[in-house]
This record gives C-alpha cells, structure tokens and sequence, in this order.
C-alpha cells in the first residue's frame, strides 16, 4: 500500500532502481521502480515529513519535516540509526556530502545548520536575515556576520541582552 497523504519528496537511490518517498502521512518508503513494490517503511512519527534523501552509498537514509527532527536509518533494516535536533522550526531540505560525513539541513527558521554525522552533532549553522545579511555561529560561540547584521542579532543570557556589536 502508498502513502495516504501528500508525498512530499521523491529521489532516486544511487543505482536508479529504487525511489525514495517522504509523504505528509509521516512516513518514508523505498520502492522499487521495476515492479512498483514498497521495499521498506520508515515511520518516525505522526507529523508530516518533507525531505528524505539516500546517502552516496544508498545504505543509509535521512528524513526530517515538521518535528524538528533529523532521523538517520539503515536503508536495509529500517532500523533508526541516528536523530538530530535542533532546528525552532520544520526541516525542508536536507542535502548530505559526497563522502557521507556531513549534512546540511535547512529550516523555516531560517537556519541553515552543518552536521557532524560521525559524532552526531551541530558544527556550525548560518542564520539567513535577508539577501544580503547572515550570521554564522559555532555551538562553541563563536561566530561571524555581515555588518547589518551584527545590529539585527541579539544574544540572550538569562536576563541580559547583548549586541554583536559588543564583541567586536
């Protein structure tokens, strides 16, 4: 049986014989495109997903919408291999490197966000302001901006509020 809701991603696998599927029903499914047979489900939850994408090497896939929630599974078992969060808002695109060591995902948050999947963590995320302004910030803190906007950020500790400006 599909999907019983909008399917709201497509991509071919590596070897062009499988499709992978990401629906509003909340789940993902390989299918195989010479029979039309689903292969394997991945059900994370009961929001809507908006992206999955295989990884280089087709054993693995990644999945995301509006839970937040970066899942990593194993292509073959179905397993769930990896989560990530993060985001403040729903993940619409994801896209993985080459060699499978790195992902980005993007949120209506306006973050772009670089993932470390060896150690499964955040490495570095790039606040989109408008077409010409951006922030880049490390988990660590530290971080770079454009000069307008350095004045649109603000950093928040407990009560105190704090400009870019004040760092430089």
């Amino acid at each position: 049986t599909g999907h019983t809701d909008v399917v709201s991603s497509i991509e071919f696998g590596p070897e062009k014989y499988n499709l992978l599927t990401a629906s509003w029903d909340g789940s993902s499914r390989i299918w195989d495109i010479s029979t039309g047979m689903m292969l394997q489900k991945f059900r994370a939850n009961t929001r809507a997903l908006h992206v999955a994408i295989f990884f280089p090497d087709g054993k693995k896939i990644a999945t995301a919408g509006d839970d937040r929630m970066i899942r990593i599974y194993d292509a073959q078992t179905g397993k769930l291999t990896l989560s990530l969060a993060g985001h403040q808002a729903e993940i619409t695109s994801l896209k993985i490197s080459t060699d499978g060591k790195t992902l980005l995902s993007y949120s209506l948050d306006g973050v772009l966000k670089c993932w470390n999947l060896e150690k499964g963590k955040e490495f570095y995320e790039h606040i989109h302001i408008n077409e010409s302004e951006w922030m880049a910030r490390t988990p660590d803190g530290f971080f770079n901006a454009t000069g307008q906007a350095r004045t649109s950020i603000h950093f928040v500790n407990g009560l105190e509020i704090y400009s870019p400006e004040q760092f430089f």
